[in-house]
């Protein structure tokens, strides 16, 4: 948990920093493939009757699965909107980059980008930090949500696998730590 907050602190001088933070604390806290965050749209964060919000993914095989967030979250997602959505469209793209005044999908490679630049700072001072990748999130929320005793059908639904020994891999290597 304190290198992904090690990572998270990295962006924070970055020109774009409310969006990368929002992009990155969401594929941690979320736990989502890198394709399906950058496929959302506005639509797909929805409020709940609890004032709680989740976020609709879907996934390999369009498989549709939904997230709670964290209220923590949620700030940065209204933060990030306020900015970058003046326009409210709800089927907007959350992620975007602009050339010549249009907007497109943010691709997987600006991600790579900003977690190449994280890294290259983070190494700095933690020479031994391993690669940094979008799926690393992934794996880390997965592993850090057994580790806190959540059981592994329930880590295998929030990450949308289809098959729990998907999920075992993620027990095996906690297991091994």
């Amino acid at each position: 948990v304190e290198e992904v907050r090690l990572i998270l602190e990295q962006v924070e001088g970055n020109r774009e920093h409310l969006r990368d933070s929002f992009l990155l604390s969401l594929l941690y806290e979320s736990g989502a493939r890198i394709n399906e965050v950058l496929s959302l749209r506005l639509n797909d964060f929805k409020p709940t009757s609890s004032g709680e919000v989740d976020v609709h993914f879907y996934g390999k095989g369009s498989k549709h699965r939904i997230t709670p967030l964290s209220s923590r979250l949620m700030k940065k997602y209204d933060e990030y909107v306020s900015k970058y959505h003046t326009e409210k469209d709800p089927e907007a793209l959350v992620f975007y980059t602009s050339h010549n005044g249009r907007k497109n999908k943010m691709s997987s490679d600006n991600v790579s980008r900003i977690l190449k630049d994280c890294e290259a700072s983070i190494r700095e001072t933690h020479p031994d930090i391993i690669h940094l990748h979008s799926h690393l999130f992934r794996r880390s929320r997965a592993m850090h949500l057994y580790q806190a005793g959540v059981p592994l059908p329930t880590v295998s639904e929030w990450l949308g696998h289809s098959n729990i020994e998907t999920t075992r891999f993620y027990a095996k290597v906690t297991d091994e730590m």
